[in-house]
């Protein structure tokens, strides 16, 4: 449970508490014994070595791995930034829109783990690639952006990230084409940190306007709503000024016109994160584990694309006799729109709603006249 599960003292206590209930343990033989399997100053002090050999091995099994390193004076290894050869064909493919942001607390080193995640044609996550940085400094964003400039040749349209001025630093200066855009959810976030002992009791009246504000889609309409609201909550002056330095970045009327998906939150990132953490057990693991753990996400998810594809590349007949008799133009609409797997979802639940409401006039709770007066 050590070793492999990453289990600490206080999960194993509570396991073998369950599991020998008749049987007294000891914290303090408990401790001894983890402690006979927790890796050493030596094998500690090698795992940015055993991480950066592996990489080398599969650079050398396949030269289209990124592999890169940063290293401080004493030899200590700083930056860490890789991506296979999928992650480089998906970045050219899918960064129209990209979202990143950085998870802590999930090595013993505190080193930040930074994610690029996008979407592909059906809307499922894509994992774009990673990078380890001992902070989260400008220089550190900086490195990092610049290495997936080297490897890929090719900056995203659009980024969302958390509104870090580090990060807006660093991303207005190596993806000088990119359109940046703030995550709704940490915005709000910043809110409750800043203003709410401020404001008080008026605190939610003002979050109900500072929504209504920024959903604006008239960029006229934005600068009143505004300007009123500064009128209205005075001690909100200062950070709302600080705020409107970046409006194109979090305001609807700047970025309703930019491609997202649909997105407005780094929210794809909190689920990779937590696919990430549920192979993980343990915040307390090594480097070697983590980048480990991050390549059997990674297999997963090739797993299930390829298994997606042999799915879709099988002949079969499938009933479409409602979907194409009632609702032809939008079958031939959505055809032209939607990938395989999307198309299939639609048409579906459109058989499904039919199926649904002929089993309704079989049972004649409803004439057809307004069984079709449903449908439409």
């Amino acid at each position: 449970m050590t070793m492999y599960c990453k289990f600490g003292a206080t999960v194993q206590m509570k396991f073998l508490e369950g599991k020998y209930p008749s049987h007294p343990i000891y914290s303090r033989d408990l401790y001894a014994v983890i402690q006979k399997f927790q890796p050493t100053k030596k094998s500690l002090s090698n795992d940015a070595a055993k991480v950066s050999d592996w990489l080398d091995l599969q650079k050398e099994k396949d030269s289209r791995w990124v592999v890169a390193r940063g290293w401080d004076s004493d030899n200590t290894l700083t930056h860490l930034f890789w991506m296979t050869p999928i992650q480089v064909e998906n970045w050219i493919k899918y960064s129209n829109c990209v979202l990143n942001d950085v998870t802590h607390k999930i090595n013993r080193y505190s080193m930040a783990l930074s994610l690029f995640v996008g979407f592909d044609n059906d809307y499922h996550n894509i994992l774009l690639a990673q990078a380890l940085l001992v902070d989260e400094s400008f220089e550190s964003h900086k490195w990092m952006l610049l290495q997936i400039i080297e490897a890929t040749n090719i900056q995203p349209s659009v980024i969302l990230t958390d509104a870090d001025p580090a990060v807006d630093a660093a991303i207005s200066q190596v993806f000088q084409s990119t359109y940046h855009i703030h995550c709704a959810f940490h915005i709000t976030q910043n809110l409750h940190k800043n203003l709410r002992k401020a404001l008080e009791e008026d605190y939610q009246r003002f979050l109900n306007e500072f929504y209504k504000c920024r959903n604006s889609i008239v960029e006229e309409i934005f600068q009143q709503r505004f300007d009123k609201l500064i009128i209205d909550h005075p001690n909100s002056k200062n950070y709302l000024e600080f705020l409107y330095k970046t409006k194109t970045s979090w305001t609807h009327c700047y970025t309703a016109f930019k491609f997202t998906g649909g997105m407005i939150a780094t929210s794809r990132i909190e689920s990779m994160n937590a696919c990430l953490k549920r192979l993980l057990h343990n915040s307390n693991i090594t480097i070697c584990d983590l980048v480990k753990e991050i390549h059997v996400l990674l297999d997963r998810h090739d797993k299930e694309n390829e298994h997606n594809f042999w799915r879709l590349s099988i002949p079969s007949i499938k009933n479409q006799e409602k979907v194409n008799f009632l609702f032809t133009k939008v079958d031939q609409c959505l055809q032209r729109f939607l990938g395989p797997m999307m198309l299939k979802m639609h048409r579906d639940e459109i058989n499904q709603s039919l199926y649904y409401i002929a089993n309704l006039v079989k049972q004649e709770k409803v004439n057809k006249v307004y069984s079709f007066y449903l449908v439409f």
